[in-house]
């Protein structure tokens, strides 16, 4: 049976352990110089892949931060492929599908990976997954922009995006899908297919009531619109606009032809026609003037592109100008060609002139009620205090205004007994002639007429 051993003896095992372990240490880091070149070498290339390693995490992190996901075809690309959106609500400001996804669907891409061409329906399917209007009007300037366009510029869709992002349906309107022209009631009107398989709005008459019930929604304007009408067809004897094909623009209409219509043009035919005519032509010139509008301000294209098309659009602009201005001067229309007779007829003072001479006592101006009432004592007292401030007030002043008020309220007192004394004349003189006339049988107690 082996003996336990003395605590003297395990104390001494225990320093020859540790000593056996320092040994061992101090042997492990003793290397030789390739040893230790060898292990820099390794801790350089671990130093060297960890930078990678992070660099490449850095730029994965800013591509992500730069670029937006598209769910159509699963990927991440930059921000720049994608359109901007115009909901407030969405914060990365960019649409939920990608440029080329949108230009797959309007252009019709099938399983072949040909395109069949763009579409009005597939273009309406594009631009409800980008948010945006569809509206019919910039759709035929884009079909009629590819026409006159030469090269390879064949695609409407192209043309329709650049204009819709322009004004006034960038992001200043935030116009959205909601906002385009499906949305409005002449786009919800009945339809029927003809022979050639195209829709027709099936009762006229309804769409431009369902049209003028969404123009109402301003009562104002709704209000306006319909005194404008009544007092045109008032002069002319007829509604001029009956057949006019946009129902919107006849409140405009409205409010420039009845600043135009005079006694005068009522009964001059041919001045009538003319100044319906000036009406017409300055609503088509102010029409193609918005178009060129968008055009100088398209920012997306060669400026340069458009310049033949703005040229033409402006040589229309001054022909329906220069149309406007000769039928001015021929029936004496505007201010500088107006061979009116009569000038100042239609101001207050004409108006009220011609009342007296058609004997309307109630037409007659109140002087005494003008130059007492509110508006004119406060501008009394404004130009008192601005002569003021101009000549200064000192004593002398004071002195010379004094004096002038004093002889005014002489003379104004001598007037007032003067008036008094009138007055009472004339009442008395009224009470005889109630008496007499009494006498006679003319009239009543109460002072009524007796038929």
């Amino acid at each position: 049976m082996a003996r336990n051993k003395t605590k003297k003896e395990q104390v001494f095992l225990t320093e020859l352990e540790l000593q056996e372990k320092i040994h061992r240490e101090e042997m492990a880091k003793k290397r030789t110089p390739a040893q230790m070149r060898k292990e820099i070498e390794n801790f350089r290339y671990e130093i060297e892949q960890y930078k990678l390693t992070i660099e490449e995490k850095t730029k994965k992190i800013q591509f992500l931060n730069d670029s937006a996901y598209c769910y159509m075809c699963d990927k991440h690309k930059p921000k720049t492929e994608f359109y901007v959106c115009y909901d407030y609500r969405v914060k990365s400001g960019i649409s939920r599908i990608c440029k080329q996804c949108s230009y797959d669907i309007a252009n019709r891409l099938d399983d072949n990976g040909k395109y069949q061409g763009a579409t009005i329906e597939s273009v309406q399917t594009a631009l409800e997954y980008l948010d945006k209007p569809w509206i019919e009007n910039i759709w035929d300037s884009s079909i009629n922009e590819v026409k006159t366009r030469k090269g390879n510029a064949t695609n409407p869709w192209d043309f329709y995006v650049k204009n819709i992002t322009l004004p006034p349906y960038n992001r200043e309107s935030g116009a959205r899908w909601r906002d385009g022209d499906l949305f409005k009631v002449e786009f919800l009107a009945p339809k029927k297919l003809t022979k050639d398989n195209k829709s027709e709005i099936v009762d006229e008459k309804h769409s431009n009531e369902n049209a003028f019930s969404e123009l109402s929604k301003n009562e104002e304007i709704e209000a306006e619109y319909k005194v404008n009408k009544k007092d045109v067809v008032r002069f002319c004897g007829y509604d001029p606009f009956q057949n006019y094909p946009n129902e919107m623009d006849k409140p405009l209409l409205y409010a420039k032809l009845v600043n135009l219509l005079d006694e005068e043009t009522k009964n001059d035919g041919q001045k009538m026609n003319a100044v319906i005519q000036i009406v017409k032509s300055v609503n088509q010139a102010e029409k193609l003037n918005d178009h060129i509008d968008v055009l100088v301000n398209d920012t997306q294209s060669d400026y340069l592109e458009n310049v033949p098309v703005i040229d033409k659009l402006t040589a229309t602009v001054q022909k329906l100008y220069k149309t406007v201005n000769d039928l001015a001067k021929d029936n004496g229309i505007s201010v500088n060609f107006n061979n009116n007779k009569s000038k100042g007829a239609n101001t207050l003072s004409g108006k009220v002139k011609l009342f007296a001479e058609r004997g309307f006592r109630s037409s007659e101006i109140n002087s005494f009620d003008i130059g007492t009432c509110e508006g004119m004592r406060q501008v009394a007292e404004i130009s008192e205090a601005a002569r003021h401030k101009q000549i200064g007030y000192d004593e002398n002043i004071a002195q010379e205004i004094k004096d002038i008020k004093v002889q005014l309220v002489e003379k104004l007192q001598k007037e007032r007994d003067e008036a008094v004394e009138e007055s009472r004349k004339l009442l008395r003189e009224n009470v005889d002639l109630k008496e007499f006339l009494q006498e006679k049988g003319l009239i009543d107690e109460n002072y009524k007429v007796i038929d």
